[in-house]
């Protein structure tokens, strides 16, 4: 069968909504719509992005396409995947999504102007279709490629050892201060 595309399902549509309203307030403000297309493959990998495999990836559409597609962003999910994460798992990888992609701001300084001819003027950047330009947007930390031998071979001194290291780190601290936050609301709650 190979690789196969669908157009996701209604309850996936809502679940990315819902995240977009948790999280990501200045997307849904600007309208930001977002295409998401379920991937299958059969005979290996459904998604990769950097030739590695990966669960999901998102990235603006160009102007071109928006037409065509009506959407500003598209979003590929590995829908075996989706179909085996639990729901907060499935709200995790919608919030990383949405966090690689950005609205384009209007430098201050016409901004100013815009908004004394209209005080709405939406502080973000408008294509040609009056479409929210839309930018990519990199993860806080990247723990690289990296190759089993070259560990083996150098322990904690290999640079994939390393990368990986730092990223479990920031990952950690991360994690931190939300088991603190969430402690800090029951406490509060209480």
């Amino acid at each position: 069968m190979g690789k196969s595309v669908r157009n996701a399902d209604p309850d996936t549509l809502n679940t990315l909504a819902r995240v977009m309203r948790l999280w990501h307030p200045d997307l849904t403000e600007a309208g930001v719509q977002v295409g998401v297309i379920m991937v299958s493959n059969t005979d290996g990998d459904a998604i990769k992005s950097g030739g590695y495999a990966v669960l999901a990836c998102i990235k603006p559409v160009g102007l071109k396409d928006r037409l065509p597609k009506e959407y500003d962003a598209e979003l590929q999910i590995d829908e075996h995947v989706w179909d085996n994460l639990r729901e907060e798992q499935r709200l995790a990888l919608l919030d990383h999504e949405l966090c690689h992609i950005n609205l384009r701001r209007v430098p201050p300084k016409q901004l100013s102007e815009l908004r004394r001819d209209d005080p709405l003027a939406p502080w973000w950047q408008l294509d040609d279709l009056d479409r929210p330009k839309l930018k990519s947007v990199p993860g806080d930390w990247n723990a690289g490629d990296g190759f089993k031998a070259v560990v083996e071979r150098h322990g904690k001194h290999a640079i994939e050892y390393l990368n990986l290291s730092g990223a479990k780190a920031k990952a950690d601290e991360c994690r931190d201060r939300h088991d603190a936050e969430k402690a800090q609301q029951k406490e509060d709650a209480a």
